[in-house]
């Protein structure tokens, strides 16, 4: 209870911060006139107001009275009046005098304060609010930015590690390339001093070849001087004929010798 006690203290300390405090030694004639009446008005409402709070199972409400009208007042039930008033403000009116009823069970009296004074106060609170709700909107889409950027410089990251492995590879490729090039720039270089002397081999049976040609063309043509000058003598033809023959057998053992041993060069 005593717990209690000190909350509902402080709800009516917020209450008196905002201006409800009154100082009756203040208060003039013609506005003491219409305070009397108007809390006159408002005692017909006294158990109205606290069946509201009763059945809303509050702490008390707020209550909207217009001081120059005998209608029944607004009551909203709440915990605290600034919460009300937060919920509340387009009932707020300037010229309207705003209570916060404690429930029956709580001694501690309204005090009456300007529902202006409380609009004004409630609308700074709800637009705090309004502005603290869209900070953390765009605190959470920054974290959620953030992290789809953090996803992003990983993939981006595994992607870089990827392509380094790639280059590391094709460096290696191209070394052993180097390397091959190389080996194989030496290998022909020795190639090259073994076929030195066996090309001039190869030239010089070109040479004889070549030579046995020419031979094989004066042979030719010998043979057919002989059988214009010899004419219907088929003895001696045949003799210059065999002798011919001979000679292309002898030839061609030759050219038999020179081809084979080209191949086992080549």
């Amino acid at each position: 209870m005593l717990v209690n006690a000190w909350k509902y203290a402080l709800i009516g300390g917020v209450l008196f911060l905002t201006g409800c405090a009154s100082h009756r030694s203040l208060v003039v004639h013609d506005q003491g006139v219409l305070i009397k009446r108007h809390n006159t008005v408002l005692q017909r409402y006294g158990e109205f107001v606290q069946q509201e709070i009763k059945a809303s199972k509050t702490i008390g409400a707020l209550v909207i009275s217009d001081p120059n009208s005998d209608q029944r007042p607004l009551v909203y039930p709440a915990q605290d009046p600034i919460a009300a008033a937060m919920d509340h403000i387009p009932a707020l009116k300037t010229d309207a005098t705003c209570f916060f009823v404690f429930a029956r069970s709580i001694a501690i009296a309204p005090e009456a304060t300007s529902c202006g004074l409380l609009m004004g106060r409630a609308t700074e609170l709800q637009e705090s609010r309004r502005i603290r709700a869209a900070q953390q909107e765009a605190l959470e889409k920054f974290e959620t930015d953030l992290k789809e950027l953090q996803k992003n410089v990983n993939v981006l990251r595994d992607q870089t590690s990827t392509l380094a492995n790639q280059l590391g590879d094709e460096r290696r490729l191209q070394q052993e390339d180097r390397n091959n090039i190389t080996s194989d720039r030496a290998d022909i270089n020795s190639i090259g001093k073994i076929l030195g002397p066996m090309t001039s081999l190869v030239t010089f049976h070109e040479t004889q070849l070549q030579g046995l040609e020419k031979m094989t063309d004066r042979l030719i043509a010998q043979y057919q001087k002989t059988g214009d000058a010899i004419g219907v003598n088929n003895n001696q033809i045949d003799a210059v004929i065999k002798d011919i023959n001979t000679s292309f057998a002898g030839i061609k053992v030759i050219l038999e010798q020179i081809q084979q041993r080209l191949s086992t060069i080549k």
